[in-house]
């Protein structure tokens, strides 16, 4: 490369990151986790759902029952979100069900209320034969106890939170946010609310917020850095 040339951007990538190393591992609150990285692997402390639950509001019913093309069954409980069946789903009966709350004993599938017409306050007419397994969301179905749920180096966004909170992780580590300093040269720019006669050196700023919003701390004392004047 002779000394006029100029550095491609690949090239300066590669040689900021030769030098560049991951920051000292530090553990934080779930709460300011939000745009951190991932120091370690995450596991599931838990099977979710913990147990075979509706994807539907609907009825649960056993599929044997409805094999003919439709029944009228016996609504034998309601069950909500949180609550515990208290009832095992027979033969020709059936369980009003929340979406989330878990299918009884007994019970195979789920129809969703749509397609089912309530005839008293105790009997319902399904008219459409189902599968076993139908609306169902089985145990584990979305994570297995003790399997990587998130791997090392993942960067944490609201979505990934939703996740360390599923996994119920109150606290985690990462790694400690990178340190930038900015080096600006040149004599006739200046920064925001200096001499008028002096170009505003609007990359200093830019990159600045750049790093900020990566999740960097720009590093006082740098060249590049203009500390406000106090008041």
């Amino acid at each position: 490369m002779s000394k006029n040339s100029n550095l491609s951007v690949g090239d300066a990538q590669a040689c900021v990151l030769r030098y560049a190393a991951p920051g000292a591992v530090e553990e934080v609150p779930i709460e300011r986790a939000l745009g951190r990285v991932l120091a370690e692997d995450v596991h599931a402390n838990r099977d979710q759902p913990p147990c075979d639950v509706s994807a539907m509001d609907g009825f649960a019913v056993r599929a044997a029952d409805l094999a003919a093309g439709g029944a009228v069954l016996t609504i034998v409980e309601d069950i909500k979100a949180g609550d515990r069946p208290r009832h095992a789903v027979a033969s020709g009966e059936c369980a009003r069900i929340m979406t989330g709350a878990p299918v009884p004993a007994g019970a195979d599938a789920v129809i969703r209320v749509e397609d089912t017409a309530q005839l008293t306050d105790d009997t319902v007419e399904i008219a459409l034969p189902v599968k076993p397994g139908n609306d169902i969301r089985v145990r584990g179905e979305s994570m297995r106890h003790g399997e990587v749920v998130l791997t090392r180096g993942t960067e944490i966004t609201p979505g990934v939170i939703g996740v360390l909170a599923t996994a119920k992780r109150a606290r985690l580590p990462v790694y400690g946010r990178p340190r930038v300093a900015i080096l600006s040269n040149g004599r006739r720019t200046g920064s925001h609310g200096r001499s008028l006669r002096r170009r505003a050196d609007s990359r200093v700023e830019q990159l600045r917020a750049d790093g900020a919003d990566s999740g960097a701390r720009h590093r006082a004392g740098a060249p590049g850095h203009r500390p406000r004047r106090p008041g």
